[in-house]
């Protein structure tokens, strides 16, 4: 079965990465890939780099996010003004944002006129898997309250960058009080939209517990894209074709793929071997 998907996906069959992750929503989502591991043309004119080295699922603000495999977690938060090449904040209007998302049906925007500051970033959760392995969960409502929060680092322009837990070394994930062990299957995070605001930064709208972490679920922050999921896998052990326009599957499942997803509902309710099918 696996070799007829990646015929029909590819015209050929490539080698399967050994895989390492479970699902990572629950049986009855079923999410739209809408970015792959290239950008399209509106992605990079906001951010300004061609490459996405993730896959986005877009599914309902609140949806749960499973952990896909046993690791060490770690959470944080980051969100920067983005800037036009010349250096000036770039702004995004109603009309452009409709423009990037035609459908337009999942974007929160400001009950006014005029275009405003817009920011990239959100509320990250970062596991270690061992074997030199990483998975990424970005733009989050909410995290787990086992996972250790690291509040992000204030700049004097108003920015906050990721706190430097993410770029720790392993041994740190393992010390007790830096990072918590998480078993495959439970739930790690809620999907939101934070760190793609507009008008004003979505930090700004977090609600703050007495341990001093952001919770979003309950907040009512702009942004200028469908909700989603910005997931990534990375690592010294994790394959990577040198040619940027195809990405390694992390699931394992098909192998190589062609960058830029179509925009369907995937078929993740389909099991195979354990893991969570995605056909076309």
């Amino acid at each position: 079965m696996i070799k007829s998907v990646l015929t029909k996906l590819m015209g050929k069959t490539t080698p399967l990465p050994r895989p390492f992750l479970g699902p990572i929503f629950h049986k009855e989502v079923e999410p739209v890939i809408a970015t792959g591991y290239n950008y399209t043309e509106n992605e990079i004119s906001i951010h300004r780099v061609g490459l996405h080295r993730a896959i986005d699922f877009d599914v309902p603000r609140s949806t749960e996010i499973i952990n896909p495999c046993d690791g060490w977690f770690v959470a944080t938060y980051s969100e920067v003004a983005l800037t036009d090449p010349d250096g000036k904040p770039k702004l995004l209007s109603v009309s452009k944002a409709i423009d990037q998302n035609p459908e337009g049906a999942d974007i929160h925007s400001p009950a006014k006129s005029g275009s405003w500051p817009i920011y990239f970033g959100g509320y990250v959760v970062q596991g270690w898997h061992g074997n030199g392995r990483y998975t990424q969960y970005m733009h989050i409502d909410w995290s787990n309250p086992k996972i250790p929060y690291y509040p992000p680092i204030k700049k004097d322009n108003g920015d906050l960058a990721y706190d430097p837990i993410l770029r720790s070394s392993v041994s740190n994930y393992r010390n007790t009080g830096q990072a918590v062990f998480l078993k495959a299957g439970e739930v790690i995070g809620r999907v939101g939209m934070t760190g793609c605001g507009w008008d004003q930064r979505c930090y700004e709208s977090a609600n703050f517990g007495k341990s001093d972490r952001p919770d979003f679920s309950q907040s009512d922050y702009n942004y200028y894209t469908n909700p989603h999921l910005h997931f990534m896998v990375f690592g010294r052990r994790v394959p990577r074709s040198r040619n940027t326009s195809v990405v390694w599957d992390p699931f394992g499942v098909y192998g190589m793929a062609p960058g830029n997803y179509p925009g369907h509902k995937s078929q993740w309710h389909t099991q195979t071997n354990g893991l969570w099918l995605s056909q076309s």
